[in-house]
């Protein structure tokens, strides 16, 4: 590991508590993820910097004068960044994972084109990722908010997940899955039923647990899996016996791609899409901007 500014301002946080745990919760990290970092700093520096007691942690005389140093360079670079804290207020800050999901992309589009983004700089991760990803990054602290998708029958098993990583959820969307196709195919015009599409060619994003065995949509004979959502249109598009499931979408996306969805009359697990972060973390204005752009969309759907 290379030490940076951000593991030094935790190890000013467990010096200031006097405790592992107390810092892990004000630095909205789980425990065991803020203790690996102070091990690995401390084999880093080779010196032992805490003390471990019955009480919490104290530092050591080598400890102390770490963190001393740690304290005065943090204190330099804060008074560095308050130089230019009028030029920060001009950046737009967005660090999420999501699903590969049509609807959350178009709302990451309008949030790029309004007007809270025109003329400012802009400094942004999206991650299209799967479920399990998603939490590992909001619990890691590689992104502040995350979406999930998960079956709504599994949904005490993912609430137990979350409350042990200390993450908070809100529920942003419910639907059935429905088969995207191209207009052209073949079942277009037809009440589609699973076995119908047992000789279709069925996509499948190729990380995602829909893609599991025992995964009640899957049907078709022949599958391709594919991890860049963007050429899924592009295939159902000029492969006419191709589909997938997938959540609602908008007029546009659907005649701009020639598709269009349809109801599976014998399936209808229903799914729902959750937004999450950390216990005590506040959504920037920012991303508090990109979460209405998300129920504006899904608001249509209903």
């Amino acid at each position: 590991m290379i030490m940076n500014l951000l593991h030094l301002k935790y190890m000013i946080e467990v010096d200031k508590y006097g405790s592992i745990s107390k810092a892990a919760t004000h630095l909205y990290l789980n425990q065991p993820r803020l203790s690996k970092i102070i091990k690995e700093i401390e084999a880093e520096m080779n010196i032992k910097i805490f003390e471990r007691n019955s009480k919490g942690v104290t530092p050591t005389k080598k400890g102390r004068q770490f963190l001393d140093r740690a304290i005065s360079i943090v204190s330099e670079v804060e008074a560095l960044e308050n130089m230019y804290h009028e030029d920060s207020l001009k950046t737009v800050s967005l660090n999420i994972s999501v699903p590969r999901v049509s609807y959350i992309s178009e709302a990451f589009i309008r949030f790029l084109r309004s007007e809270r983004i025109k003329d400012k700089d802009i400094d942004i991760n999206y991650r299209e990722t799967n479920t399990e990803q998603a939490i590992s990054n909001i619990n890691e602290g590689e992104d502040h908010l995350g979406i999930i998708r998960i079956p709504v029958d599994q949904m005490n098993y993912y609430e137990n997940i979350l409350a042990l990583k200390g993450i908070k959820w809100e529920e942003l969307f419910r639907f059935h899955y429905l088969v995207l196709m191209s207009k052209d195919n073949v079942l277009a015009n037809k009440n589609i039923y699973l076995a119908d599409l047992y000789d279709q060619i069925e996509l499948i994003h190729g990380d995602s647990r829909i893609q599991d065995q025992d995964n009640p949509y899957q049907q078709a004979n022949k599958t391709i899996k594919i991890y860049e959502r963007a050429s899924q249109y592009e295939i159902l598009r000029y492969v006419k016996d191709t589909y997938i499931w997938a959540s609602p979408l908008s007029k546009e996306m659907l005649d701009a791609y020639g598709l269009i969805l349809k109801e599976c009359l014998d399936q209808k697990n229903e799914y729902i899409d959750l937004v999450i972060y950390r216990k005590g973390y506040n959504p920037t204005s920012e991303e508090g901007d990109f979460i209405r752009y998300l129920h504006q969309l899904t608001e249509q759907f209903k």
